[in-house]
């Protein structure tokens, strides 16, 4: 294996999370992104639970995690199968991405996807979506990863894009995450290396038909001169977890951030101190329904170089404000 390819996994092993007891996707029309009550925000959520290795969970296969790299996983929003990206034997490169059905319980043996998706080269970050639609990172034409798009078949995947620039860029681009707004256009989150560190974009009115994008800005309130990257965003658009080295610069942690609006700038970040350890954690991911964060560590009692864990956290009903009295 070449020292990019090497450089690339052990990036990876800081990103290896794997969903739990999956719930059923959120009903449509539970929640706006133009809410003034802020929709499925933070604070209508309680606080996550401590992680749990998910192959250790009911229903799970023995296979699930291995000796080898387990990372950037990532759950299907209407099956629930769990994405992850993994050098274990029996890929086709490096990194490749498999998938794992989800049984009711847990999830079952990871199968490896088949080409265009998988090929000789590292792939990882994968973003599933409703549609069929698969976006992933690659770094078949440029060695630092790409990003890609490619639609579910029945023969398996075709329609096989690279993503047009400015999104791809010289840099390392990692762990897209596409947001419909609702409001006449798409936002696409990743992160990428141009100008240094990792930090985190946010690129307009990407047409996943055409293949073209509108502007691409930094998320200025998120980045700091360290490491900010692999950002996932919550289907709303009012919640993102990423990882980030700017706690004493060291190992890599989750951190999360809310907003009220879509238009809005994001709040002052903050660590999701629950999940932590230190060993570090990194490309945490969130379900469709916002219950649920698989992500990545090599935390001691894994059983490879990182393990997939799961954090899960109740939706909290919203209070109804009380009818004030009539004056007599």
């Amino acid at each position: 294996m070449d020292k990019t390819a090497s450089v690339l996994i052990a990036t990876m092993i800081m990103a290896a999370p794997l969903p739990a007891l999956c719930e059923p996707p959120m009903r449509e029309g539970m929640q706006r992104p133009e809410d003034p009550e802020g929709g499925m925000a933070g604070k209508l959520f309680g606080p996550w639970s401590g992680p749990k290795n998910a192959e250790r969970l009911e229903g799970s296969a023995a296979t699930l995690n291995t000796e080898a790299v387990e990372g950037c996983p990532i759950l299907d929003p209407l099956t629930n199968n769990l994405f992850i990206a993994s050098n274990r034997p029996g890929g086709k490169g490096g990194l490749d991405i498999w998938m794992a059905p989800y049984n009711g319980k847990g999830w079952g043996e990871p199968v490896n996807l088949p080409e265009p998706i998988n090929s000789a080269a590292n792939e990882f970050c994968p973003t599933p979506l409703p549609g069929g639609m698969l976006f992933f990172v690659s770094t078949r034409e440029e060695l630092n990863g790409d990003i890609y798009l490619a639609w579910r078949v029945p023969s398996g995947y075709a329609g096989l894009r690279r993503l047009p620039e400015p999104v791809n860029g010289p840099g390392a681009e990692l762990s897209p995450s596409f947001v419909s707004t609702g409001l006449g256009g798409n936002l696409l989150y990743f992160s990428s290396s141009r100008d240094g560190d990792q930090d985190i974009y946010v690129a307009e009115d990407y047409d996943v038909i055409a293949n073209t994008v509108g502007p691409v800005r930094p998320v200025e309130e998120l980045n700091t001169p360290f490491s900010d990257a692999r950002p996932n965003v919550r289907r709303d658009g009012l919640e993102i977890v990423f990882d980030t080295d700017r706690y004493r610069g060291v190992v890599p942690r989750i951190w999360t951030s809310h907003r009220r609006h879509i238009g809005e700038r994001w709040s002052p970040p903050e660590p999701i101190e629950q999940v932590h350890d230190p060993a570090g954690q990194s490309r945490a991911s969130l379900s469709w329904n916002g219950r649920i964060l698989v992500f990545g560590s090599p935390r001691e009692g894994g059983e490879g170089a990182a393990d997939i864990y799961v954090s899960k956290r109740k939706a909290l009903e919203r209070k109804k404000p009380r009818r004030q009295r009539r004056e007599r």
